[in-house]
């Protein structure tokens, strides 16, 4: 019985410590056939208006609990440009030199990434470099910083996954729809989908996932690049209800295209059906369904338009999230399975992409 296969899966993986608590819900056509939670969760207390603690106590995890999405934000990205495309405000051949007036004003930029378009940003193919920790040069503008690491010799002509690719389209979305990225997620997500948790952080009550204990792996990256930062947070308390990215979080102040939504399950579970329903919601249209269709394409390497297409989503496509994260869609049995765990917090964080493969398989063989 699937139920009960999951269940031990999921406590062997608790068990092990590659999370302390996770919540999974399995949906087919309009039907949720699994849900479930596991493990423990802080409780997070308000003090004041503006202050929080944390309590010595941990809480039972449960369906509802809000997580840090980390990269699954870039799916919601993907799906406002996709939206903005059926509306006729993009184009997938659009540049970027042509939204954006800070590249066009950069004889560099323009030269080396002016042409990329918004399909190559989408499927990772921009020739960008993977990640830069611009907060270690916290006082100067993005574009300036974006202007001093891209040359001839930083950009790459394989496929590369790359948070600066959605960087950008987080600024293509303000500059096209003269709104912020938080304004562009309510009115597409929240409005239109009608998504009640859906949020960057921080801001919610007290049922939060906690990720890391300050940011230990993005410390390391950058002592490993020769590169200084000093206003780290303590990695004596976890993180909990603030974006766990470093570049979101001290950079971008919580609001990025790349990083920074938090939500429950069933909101990431909603956006899985979008592209099951062909870019519909109840009879609504929110993206055109050719365009979904060549979303949810291989169309380079194993990236279709935002979506990922590898071992780990067999059947299907997905994303997965750095905090541990993942949505994962099978088009052909109407399927939609998303799990959120909280990998960061324990005391070694380690990959769950075995975790996720055997989940996953386990799944596509039983349904």
């Amino acid at each position: 019985m699937l139920e009960d296969e999951l269940n031990r899966l999921f406590h062997f993986y608790l068990k092990k410590s590659y999370f302390s608590g996770a919540v999974c819900l399995i949906s087919k056509g309009d039907e949720i056939i699994f849900k479930a939670s596991y493990g423990n969760r802080i409780d997070k207390t308000m003090e004041s208006n503006s202050n929080y603690s944390l309590s010595r106590t941990t809480k039972k995890m449960n369906t509802s609990t809000i997580f840090d999405l980390a990269s699954i934000t870039k799916m919601f990205i993907t799906t406002i440009i996709l939206h903005f495309i059926s509306q006729g405000k993009l184009q997938l051949r659009t540049p970027l030199g042509e939204c954006l007036l800070d590249i066009r004003e950069k004889s560099n930029l323009m030269d080396h990434i002016g042409h990329v378009t918004m399909e190559q940003l989408l499927t990772h193919s921009s020739g960008i470099p993977a990640w830069y920790p611009f907060y270690v040069e916290h006082d100067k503008k993005f574009y300036t910083i974006l202007n001093s690491i891209v040359s001839p010799s930083s950009m790459v002509e394989d496929v590369t996954y790359s948070d600066i690719n959605y960087m950008l389209l987080g600024e293509v979305i303000k500059k096209k729809s003269k709104l912020s990225l938080e304004e562009c997620v309510n009115r597409v997500f929240i409005q239109s989908l009608e998504m009640k948790t859906l949020t960057f952080g921080p801001g919610f009550g007290n049922n939060v996932a906690a990720t890391e204990f300050g940011n230990r792996i993005e410390q390391k990256m950058c002592a490993e690049r020769g590169l200084q930062f000093n206003h780290w947070r303590s990695t004596d308390l976890p993180i909990i209800g603030e974006v766990n990215d470093g570049n979101c979080h001290y950079y971008f102040q919580g609001k990025s295209g790349h990083a920074g939504l938090f939500a429950s399950a069933m909101d990431v579970l909603k956006l899985g059906h979008l592209y099951v329903k062909g870019g519909e919601y109840q009879g609504k249209s929110i993206i055109n369904r050719e365009i979904i269709q060549r979303s949810t394409t291989k169309l380079n390497h194993t990236r279709g338009l935002g979506w990922e297409f590898s071992d780990v989503f067999p059947n299907g496509y997905g994303h997965t999230g750095f905090t541990g994260t993942s949505l994962w869609v099978v088009p052909t049995k109407k399927m939609v399975v998303v799990i959120l765990t909280n990998r960061l917090h324990v005391s070694k964080p380690i990959s769950i992409q075995s975790f996720r493969k055997e989940v996953h398989q386990k799944i596509i063989n039983t349904i």
